[in-house]
């Protein structure tokens, strides 16, 4: 992220980790996505277990 932004960001777009924890729970994943979406993300990576599908 760091080389990048350095570089220009991404179509002159510098870039920003958001991070939010989901504590491994589906109800808690969709809210925090929502969260994220109302940030204005552009894409989110994530969640690191099935359980939150």
């Amino acid at each position: 992220m760091e080389t990048i932004n350095a570089s220009g960001g991404i179509g002159g777009r510098k870039i920003e980790l958001l991070i939010r924890d989901d504590r491994g729970l589906s109800e808690k994943a969709q809210e925090v996505d929502r969260e994220l979406i109302q940030a204005g993300v552009v894409a989110i990576i994530g969640h690191a277990t099935g359980g939150q599908n």
